[in-house]
């Protein structure tokens, strides 16, 4: 968990007071080794550390319910993402 803060705020710059951990993610188990664990990062606020990526990102918010149209139009197709963004959508769904 420690990592997913760390990796949260030099790559985008936000802090999450509550991180979840949904699950893990493989690339082509059999034939690659890698394994992704699934985080799920909430309560997000700004958070800028010297060493950051010096480029300013563009932060565009999309509802979850979005999430389905913007893959079936081809507009979301990295496989890993959509994959995250689905487990995450499930975990939200089961708080209620």
């Amino acid at each position: 968990m420690q990592a997913a803060q760390r990796e949260l705020s030099e790559e985008v710059g936000l802090r999450a007071t509550r991180l979840s951990e949904l699950g893990e993610l493989t690339l082509a188990p059999g034939h690659l080794c890698h394994r992704y664990q699934v985080v799920l990062a909430e309560q997000l606020s700004p958070c800028h550390l010297v060493g950051d990526e010096p480029e300013p990102l563009e932060c565009l918010r999309v509802p979850l319910t979005q999430i389905p149209d913007l893959v079936a139009r081809g507009e979301l197709n990295e496989a890993r993402a959509i994959a995250a963004l689905f487990m995450a959508m499930g975990a939200i769904a089961r708080r209620g």
